[in-house]
């Protein structure tokens, strides 16, 4: 990621009793536009570096193309009083529950696959019922199409550890917003819905990014496949759990709660959710 600020688009302009300003960055290297609004590292209701009278009201994300980006922050004069008692600076509100959410897993809790008394992998996966804690937050913003740029969070994961909650373990599922006035300035109450998964002490429950076992209905031995029954169409083809290197794991493995992940699966995960900074959400 880089960014510079540039002249090219910067304008000021006076009506009624504000001074409107703007300033313009020049993003690279980044994936989404919400990365391109973070790189500069202001916030809405940052002061203007040149004037402590000078809010930041808005940002706009213009993609150039091969992950560049033009952001542009819109800064407006407001007395310290007006500033401080406007709606978008009131605290943001949270409220919270627990929902079961009906879930397929392949090993339990220890990490011990499920499997039939054959060695193979049951079809289907049990289903388990999970509780997941949800919480949704709401904060109002200045201007009326903060929501445009918020809205990219929906469907996406927190990369790292944000309010002591560990990397992909939350998932922002839905932003919501209305239009209000104050002072004949119009605003936006933007409602955040999260998702959150609990430590249950199983990597395959306690991230969003799936973790997969590495299983199938047939082994590598370096040079070609080889399947367990006599032809493709035998019964004992079907799907078993595999060593991490293309071998079928041995029925003393199972029954001693072996498992292998499909490579990179366990380090990294499969990338079903971007992952992104919620650096800049409000949370309550």
């Amino acid at each position: 990621m880089a960014y510079r600020e540039i002249m090219e688009g910067q304008r000021g302009s006076y009506s009624y009793d504000k001074w409107t300003e703007t300033r313009v960055f020049f993003v690279s290297d980044v994936e989404s536009q919400i990365a391109a609004a973070q790189a500069p590292g202001i916030l809405i209701g940052d002061t203007h570096p040149d004037s402590d009278r000078m809010f930041a009201v808005n940002c706009e994300v213009e993609p150039l193309g091969d992950e560049k980006y033009r952001v542009t922050f819109t800064y407006e004069t407001w007395t310290a009083e007006d500033w401080a008692g406007a709606p978008w600076n009131e605290a943001p509100v949270g409220s919270s529950s627990t929902e079961l959410m009906e879930m397929y897993l392949p090993v339990d809790l220890a990490g011990k696959p499920f499997v039939a008394s054959n060695g193979k992998l049951l079809d289907p996966l049990p289903p388990v019922y999970m509780p997941i804690h949800v919480r949704s937050v709401t904060k109002s913003y200045p201007k009326s199409n903060s929501s445009l740029l918020y809205s990219g969070f929906a469907g996406c994961v927190n990369a790292t550890t944000w309010n002591g909650i560990p990397a992909r373990r939350i998932l922002c599922d839905g932003v919501t917003s209305s239009q209000e006035t104050w002072q004949d300035q119009k605003y936006e109450r933007i409602t955040f819905s999260f998702r959150i998964r609990p430590n249950w002490g199983s990597m395959i429950t306690d991230s969003w990014q799936p973790y997969i076992l590495d299983q199938g209905d047939c082994e590598w031995d370096g040079s070609q496949w080889s399947y367990a029954g006599a032809n493709e169409s035998d019964a004992n083809t079907t799907v078993r759990l595999l060593n991490g290197s293309g071998k079928f794991l041995t029925q003393q493995q199972i029954n001693a709660g072996t498992v292998h992940w499909t490579p990179n699966s366990r380090q990294s995960g499969h990338k079903v959710y971007n992952e992104i900074s919620f650096s800049g959400l409000p949370w309550a």
